[in-house]
């Protein structure tokens, strides 16, 4: 998807009132939002958070949570939800809301990157000028 691409998707998603949003992400950022998690899920009693990790760069590239009784799963889900940026490679939580349903995508000539479009409801304060009582006159009123 190129910015030109990604502009005509904008335009039509806004028009149902929601605002797409795109960015790409790299091995650093994915070990970020990865080790943000894991922090929090260390804390929780009876989890434990196994992680595999590169060497030579120390990013983390999987994360496996084990439970020890059916209790703590829920707290693990609940930490989750703070994070929603690491269920992107997760996949551990269903999305519920609006800002949680991806698309996610990988470019040949880009493949150590991974693009991933989600969605927000749309706030008309973002967008004053992009409708049609909009003129020269009532330009700055919001």
């Amino acid at each position: 998807m190129t910015e030109k691409h990604f502009n005509k998707v904008k335009d039509r998603f806004l028009s149902l009132g929601i605002e797409p949003r795109w960015k790409v992400y790299d091995d650093s950022d994915k070990d970020y939002y990865l080790r943000s998690v894991c922090y929090e899920a260390e804390k929780i009693k009876g989890c434990t958070v196994e992680v595999t990790m590169d060497w030579g760069t120390q990013h983390l590239h999987k994360v496996k949570f084990k439970a020890d009784n059916n209790n703590v799963v829920p707290e693990i889900m609940k930490t989750l939800e703070s994070y929603p940026e690491a269920n992107y490679w997760l996949q551990l939580k269903k999305p519920t809301k609006l800002n949680e349903f991806i698309i996610k995508w990988i470019k040949k000539s880009e493949p150590d990157k991974v693009n991933i479009l989600n969605f927000r409801k749309a706030d008309l304060r973002d967008y004053h000028y992009n409708h049609a009582l909009c003129t020269v006159e009532t330009r700055h009123i919001r």
